[in-house]
């Protein structure tokens, strides 16, 4: 992730994955802040965060260890019928979840969607997301302070004004984010339209494109990937609703599980056994982006985009395929820190019911799950 290294560790004999933060990490009020923020968070859907290390200088995250690893290296290999729905129904229910939660994960992708040993999709890597509630909050505070109370602007407002950081991953990214503008929720809604692009085809979006160019199509020219030929049309539809260009215009978090549940209940057999394919149906073989607009058109136009002239079959210059963060790139440390050869302690946090007084977890091996690397 953006903000740390992550390993497997074992705690009382359960594998579990521990996040060291980088060196350049927030300070440690603020890391203590988001630690407590997530985790509160309890669902299915979302990686459960166990517990704490603050032993200065090192500040670790505790969380359960999903063996399936991410669903972007599970697309690179065939997957088992059923895959696509099993993963856009989860990754749908968490951040829905999320949103529920007034949080913004602002970097959803397929790298960032863990399979549990069950198969169980899991949203993971909170380093850049922001809690919508406690910034509403706090610009309320400072608009009574003023006088200007809830009538002197509005705390969403101040919030969406305030998110505008260009927090995410190029090929995922929405046209707002990419432009600077005000964001919220629908950003995330747009980059869960590119996850189930990346179910439908095993490739990750625009990958014909270097992803500087891929974003600037999304949010200059108003592109959007191919969606395969064949592609059930409601499926189809569901997906051209997550990228509309308007974000008001894109499904809200409360319906979103509703539209997919309704896409499901109209496919076909033969479109069900289409979804099933193990190797996916890819579409960056001389293939064209379509034309977005405000509301989704069934039939949006087409406009030829010249492959590029180096990089690899993703369109990166280094073979990665999963395009540039924006934020501050993570640079893994060649070895785990000298401290968890010695074993540590970990402070559980308070709302943790289910953590024990003290840990102790002995560091195994470089979580290679998350172990892909965006290009700098």
């Amino acid at each position: 992730g953006v903000a740390g290294t992550t390993y497997a560790a074992r705690w009382n004999g359960v594998r579990v994955a521990v996040k060291v933060a980088g060196t350049t990490f927030a300070s440690l009020e603020g890391w203590q802040a988001e630690v407590a923020l997530f985790a509160k968070l309890r669902h299915p859907n979302v990686v459960q965060y166990l517990g704490c290390v603050i032993s200065p200088p090192t500040f670790c995250l505790v969380l359960e260890y999903c063996e399936g690893g991410d669903v972007f290296r599970a697309l690179r290999k065939p997957t088992a019928p059923g895959f696509f729905l099993n993963v856009a129904r989860g990754a749908g229910a968490g951040i829905a979840y999320l949103h529920k939660q007034h949080i913004v994960h602002r970097d959803l992708k397929s790298a960032n969607v863990l399979l549990g040993r069950d198969g169980r999709p899991k949203i993971t890597d909170f380093g850049v997301s922001t809690l919508l509630k406690a910034i509403e909050l706090q610009m309320q505070q400072g608009s009574d302070e003023d006088g200007g109370g809830a009538a002197g602007g509005g705390a969403m407002e101040h919030s969406t004004e305030l998110l505008t950081a260009e927090m995410g991953t190029y090929r995922w990214m929405a046209p707002e984010v990419v432009r600077h503008e005000g964001y919220s929720k629908p950003a995330d809604i747009f980059s869960y339209g590119m996850l189930l692009f990346e179910l439908l085809t095993h490739e990750v979006p625009f990958a014909s494109l270097p992803p500087l160019q891929s974003a600037l199509a999304i949010g200059l020219q108003g592109l959007r990937p191919p969606l395969p030929p064949g592609t059930p049309p409601s499926i189809a539809e569901l997906v051209r609703s997550c990228w509309a260009e308007v974000p008001a215009a894109r499904p809200k978090h409360e319906n979103l599980l509703r539209l997919l549940q309704q896409a499901e209940r109209r496919l076909t057999p033969a479109e069900s056994a289409w979804l099933d394919h193990p190797r996916g149906h890819p579409v960056y073989s001389g293939a064209e982006v379509v034309k977005a607009a405000a509301h989704a058109p069934a039939a949006p136009p087409s406009a030829a985009i010249a492959q590029p002239a180096h990089g690899c079959a993703h369109g990166c210059a280094h073979g990665c395929g999963l395009g540039t963060p924006s934020a501050s790139q993570n640079i893994p440390d060649p070895a785990p820190p000298a401290l968890f050869s010695k074993g540590m302690a970990l402070s559980p946090l308070p709302e943790v019911e289910s953590s024990p007084r003290m840990l102790s977890v002995r560091l195994d091996s470089r979580h290679e799950a998350a172990a892909e690397r965006d290009e700098a």
